[in-house]
């Protein structure tokens, strides 16, 4: 609010950390979602893609509530959330740029539960350890339609539902 008066609310260490690269919050503000950049590459104990999930409902003592994965052995680099108004409600899902396995989007209606519900591989060589592939992904047209940058395949224009379920439906504007 005032920029001759910054200072820090409060601070975590969360489990693993390597390299605290990018978050997104969660539609009710109460989580963020945080991608570690080289906890895959630098940890042993952190061999597949890991999405790590923080309550920052209290600023002051933000918590660490869990973490998610697909099982691929890549690093994870940007995401963003989109909400979808549906039939049974809103539902939260993640777009998240993965390198070497590409565009991966997860359901986060249970944050301690989360699962891959679809994927585009623009990669396509490996799903390796390296810095190739998936780069971006914005999720937040009126339209949809998703962009996904990729290093080596250039910028990927998605129909979004080659990738969230179909009761999720595109002209469902975002949250």
């Amino acid at each position: 609010t005032n920029k001759a008066n910054m200072f820090t609310m409060g601070s975590l260490i969360y489990p693993n950390t390597s390299y605290c690269h990018q978050g997104w919050l969660t539609a009710d503000r109460r989580h963020v979602l945080i991608n570690d950049e080289l906890d895959e590459q630098n940890l042993p104990n952190v061999n597949t893609t890991t999405t790590y999930v923080v309550n920052v409902e209290n600023l002051s003592s933000p918590q660490f509530v869990t973490t998610f994965t697909n099982g691929q052995p890549t690093i994870d680099h940007n995401l963003m959330i989109r909400n979808y108004n549906t039939a049974s409600g809103l539902r939260s899902f993640v777009f998240e740029a993965n390198y070497t396995s590409g565009l991966r989007v997860y359901d986060i209606n249970d944050l301690n539960n989360a699962f891959e519900v679809g994927y585009v591989d623009s990669y396509g060589f490996n799903n390796g350890m390296s810095f190739n592939g998936a780069w971006g992904v914005y999720s937040l047209f009126p339209s949809g339609m998703i962009l996904h940058a990729d290093m080596q395949a250039g910028l990927l224009v998605i129909d979004p539902s080659q990738v969230v379920p179909d009761e999720c439906a595109v002209s469902s504007a975002p949250q």
